[in-house]
């Protein structure tokens, strides 16, 4: 506890001395953790008063990023600004970005605003009235990246059904089809879109009616989910919505509307594992729990990136893991839900780690009055950890073995998907041991946390470029890719990772020249 908490102690008569009592096997490694291990969030000012003030919390590196800040501005020859040593924001702080610097006019960042188009002129068909209705063949084109991306990650829709949506809007135009389904292309269109900005070969311009236009136009249009009692269907459009924002990196937009989809699945009882319930029929149990666990990997995504509390809390939920339902054994003639489930483990693999996540959150980031903080508690999320790792190398290397295997299948993760579950992998490793870093950088515990650092950020670092060296089309130097990366975390992890290489260089505990390079 800081000193200035304690300033009217001087004004009370003095206690006696106690004699200390012996410590119990471990008290000294848990009181030293307990010590080490506290960042904290800030509360950030406002250009306009009638703004307020904003919270960025611990979680999201803030602490130690502020502290890095500090370090390169004594360092450095040319001084820093406060505002660029104070507050830096972080990756995804989309309202932060847009009041920084606010222009004399609009009162906002430009580029940043609700209501700025997230498209240039060369991606979308602004004038379309007088076109006829797409073909079904372009719908597949726009959405290709969507269902290749992010689609084994979060799959909350039915893509047969999608698929007859996009037939019907190409026979009978955008007015034949429900508030939601308009939603939902738009949302996956968009992605799809955005993600051609990366990838060597894009598709056709869609109409500008096919996609969100700005932020201010989405938060209009799933208004009606809002109105309307909760459904699976309105739900799955809000979740679409917001996934959208999350691969802009509008974390802030997505983190408000998600407050709305988790409450809503709560509604709907999807925090309950479907198998319990006699009246759930196997296709609805099977997009139940895809649906849920898209919005839980979601959520620590955000809560993680932004500092917030977590919005469902393992407590809470007794979902089963696809593939390992322990309320009710599976008879063996439920065939087609076994097939389901071995398509499902890239979900499972990003549940069972979002799970990992949000015990980390909980260990480091709580509130500081309801921080226990022991070795113990330390040590079981470890051992969490490389037990999802174990099984994670298990995946990649049985995936790598039928690769090689021309009569074999190709493996159940895709090599993009493989490399985002290493990311995670390493960015675990950050996210536990960051913030002993700082405090008390002389202690076993500190020292020990940034060598775990270190390797985990180089780790991030040889990946992320191992894949751009294999997906880099020959003969090409820019930025696009055969297989885009389009992960939102992957701007936080390669972040993270260059203040914790900084740092090591700055307190002598790895050499400049690796950090500079």
């Amino acid at each position: 506890m800081d000193d200035s908490s304690d300033s009217d102690a001087a004004d009370l008569p003095p206690r006696p001395e106690k004699r200390p009592k012996r410590a119990r096997d471990g008290e000294h490694a848990d009181n030293e953790q307990n010590l080490n291990s506290q960042e904290f969030g800030i509360m950030r000012g406002s250009y306009d008063p009638k703004h307020g003030s904003r919270f960025v919390g611990s979680g999201s590196g803030i602490h130690f990023i502020r502290t890095v800040y500090g370090m390169l501005a004594g360092n450095s020859v040319v001084p820093s600004t406060s505002e660029d040593t104070t507050s830096p924001a972080v990756p995804g702080e989309d309202d932060e970005l847009s009041r920084d610097r606010p222009e004399p006019l609009t009162g906002s960042a430009k580029g940043t605003a609700p209501d700025t188009n997230l498209w240039t002129t060369d991606e979308i068909i602004l004038d379309s009235h007088n076109a006829q209705n797409p073909e079904f063949e372009d719908f597949i084109a726009w959405t290709k990246a969507y269902f290749e991306n992010w689609h084994p990650i979060f799959p909350f829709i039915h893509a047969p059904s999608v698929l007859d949506v996009f037939d019907k809007v190409s026979q009978s135009g955008l007015g034949s089809i429900t508030a939601a389904d308009k939603t939902i292309i738009r949302a996956l269109i968009s992605m799809g879109i955005a993600d051609g900005r990366q990838a060597t070969s894009r598709p056709a311009p869609p109409p500008a009616e096919l996609i969100f236009m700005n932020v201010s136009q989405l938060m209009m249009d799933v208004q009606f989910a809002i109105c309307q009692p909760a459904t699976l269907h309105n739900l799955q459009a809000l979740f679409a919505a917001q996934l959208f924002l999350v691969s802009m990196l509008k974390f802030n937009f997505a983190s408000r509307l998600g407050g709305t989809v988790v409450r809503m699945a709560f509604h709907l009882g999807l925090h309950r594992c479907p198998s319990r319930f006699r009246n759930i029929g196997t296709q609805e149990n099977q997009i139940r729990r895809r649906i849920f666990f898209s919005i839980y990997c979601l959520d620590r995504i955000l809560c993680q990136s932004l500092g917030l509390p977590l919005g469902i809390s393992d407590t809470d939920i007794d979902v089963c893991y696809p593939g390992e339902e322990c309320h009710v054994p599976l008879p063996p003639q439920l065939s087609s839900v076994r097939n389901e489930d071995k398509h499902l483990v890239t979900l499972s693999m990003f549940a069972q780690h979002a799970k990992i996540r949000g015990m980390i959150l909980e260990l480091r980031n709580k509130a500081l009055h309801s921080r226990h903080e022991t070795a113990k508690r330390a040590l079981r999320i470890e051992m969490e950890l490389s037990k999802w790792s174990n099984l994670l190398h298990e995946i990649i290397d049985e995936a790598a073995d039928q690769e090689r295997d021309d009569n074999v299948p190709a493996g159940s993760i895709s090599p993009l998907h493989r490399m985002y579950l290493l990311l995670l992998e390493h960015e675990s490793t950050i996210a536990l041991n960051r913030p002993l870093i700082t405090a008390n950088k002389s202690s076993t515990n500190a020292m020990s946390a940034l060598q775990n650092c270190i390797r985990a950020s180089r780790s991030i670092i040889s990946t992320l470029d191992e894949y751009r060296t294999r997906n880099c089309p020959a003969g090409r130097r820019d930025a696009c890719l055969v297989t885009p990366i389009t992960w939102p975390l992957v701007t936080w992890c390669c972040w993270m990772s260059f203040f914790i290489l900084a740092f090591a260089a700055l307190e002598g505990r790895s050499k400049k020249q690796f950090a500079v390079k």
